[in-house]
């Protein structure tokens, strides 16, 4: 019998490669087989393989919550992440309020590439139960100006929300405010193809 001819094969349009991307980046025996499309894309966007790709990690972590990290362990995990993927930038989470860290905190995030990004406007609360923002940012301005200071440190325009809870008048207010980002959290979970990427047109 002879082959069919491809005229004869049908494909149907607008299919969806079923793949869940995250899934096939994130899997040890998976992701080789991706590496020629990621590089491919890396080509046609004209990228030069010279120049690392920037890296910017954003922990919710408050210096409040020291403890959870000692100074050798953060500074292991902070060194471990320099030597993985050198130029590295890591944001942690500060909450306005907290005017006080553990100055080993601060000495260890200094000895690397690190920021602080904000956590709430003031407290750490959930953000829903806030009746008037305005004052609470303000309030929170005016502690990060004092941490900023006394600490020399530096606050990304991100905002990761306490719980990742907001609502649509304190995103508007970050947006009227200079705030480039925020973080929160979808209510319930996300659409079916929420991480997957339609598959190429095949010609």
């Amino acid at each position: 019998m002879a082959p069919a001819s491809r005229s004869s094969i049908s494909i149907p349009k607008n299919e969806y490669d079923e793949r869940d991307l995250l899934a096939e980046l994130s899997s040890p025996t998976r992701r080789p087989a991706s590496v020629g499309a990621l590089a491919v894309v890396d080509w046609a966007a004209g990228r030069d393989p010279a120049i690392p790709a920037p890296i910017n990690l954003v922990i919710d972590d408050r210096p409040v919550n020291y403890d959870y990290f000692n100074a050798g362990k953060l500074q292991a995990f902070l060194q471990h992440l320099d030597d993985r993927c050198p130029g590295i930038h890591t944001d942690f989470a500060w909450t306005p309020y907290h005017t006080r860290p553990h100055r080993g905190y601060l000495d260890v995030l200094a000895r690397h590439n690190t920021g602080f990004v904000w956590h709430g406007f003031l407290r750490h609360v959930d953000h829903r139960t806030i009746t008037d923002y305005e004052s609470q940012l303000e309030a929170g301005r005016a502690r990060v100006d004092e941490i900023t200071r006394k600490y020399s440190v530096r606050f990304q325009p991100v905002m990761i929300f306490p719980y990742e809870k907001d609502t649509p008048r304190a995103a508007e207010l970050l947006r009227r405010s200079g705030f480039v980002a925020n973080v929160h959290s979808m209510d319930g979970n996300p659409p079916a193809n929420y991480y997957r990427l339609p598959a190429a047109p095949m010609k």
